[in-house]
């Protein structure tokens, strides 16, 4: 099968997939259980855009260790949430998630493969932050738990859905397709951070 996908052509369908709102900001009662913690992540393009990129770059990066990332991810933003509920201020985390997917964009640009323990330290980074990001933000009611267990599972799924895309473009194109899509990820997170 041999299809010929332009950039233009995938940039315009990824800006129809963009909500026009995007925060890691929850409106007061958002964060009202399950159901709220499924669909925050869902309807957040900057969560999206994040989690998703990450699982791009993830696949990139290749390794036997590939499909455990999206766990360590997820079990390392439930570590920076932890850090919220704590009195640990950290100022600016929230102006410094797009400088993080902006890094991602670059990485997927210019193919860039780190070794091991610099894919974990960054990961770790990147993880804790956005974890720390939401949490700070989230209601915490009684529903709390709920919430976060929905929330964390759908950015299990999203890192996933990265991850499925970057290994089928390395499979069908061997990689040809990653540029784009990391300059997709920069085009879309440079959008973001102006109109959010």
């Amino acid at each position: 099968m041999n299809v010929k996908i332009t950039a233009y052509q995938i940039l315009r369908l990824t800006m129809l997939a963009i909500p026009g709102v995007a925060a890691a900001h929850q409106v007061a009662g958002e964060s009202i259980g399950w159901l709220s913690g499924l669909l925050h992540p869902l309807v957040n393009a900057d969560h999206v855009l994040a989690v998703a990129a990450v699982g791009l770059w993830f696949a990139q990066s290749g390794g036997r260790w590939v499909y455990l990332m999206p766990f360590s991810f997820a079990i390392l933003m439930l570590a920076g949430g932890c850090l919220a509920l704590i009195p640990l201020e950290m100022a600016y985390v929230e102006s410094a998630m797009p400088l993080l997917v902006l890094s991602v964009g670059l990485m997927l640009v210019f193919a860039l493969k780190l070794s091991s323990p610099l894919v974990m330290i960054w990961v770790c980074c990147f993880a804790l932050l956005h974890g720390y990001t939401h949490a700070a933000d989230m209601l915490l009611d009684v529903n709390a738990r709920a919430y976060t267990a929905g929330f964390v599972l759908v950015t299990v799924l999203l890192n996933y859905i990265g991850v499925i895309t970057g290994l089928m473009c390395h499979r069908f194109n061997g990689n040809k397709l990653m540029p784009y899509l990391g300059g997709m990820v920069i085009v879309s997170d440079v959008w973001l951070a102006a109109v959010g």
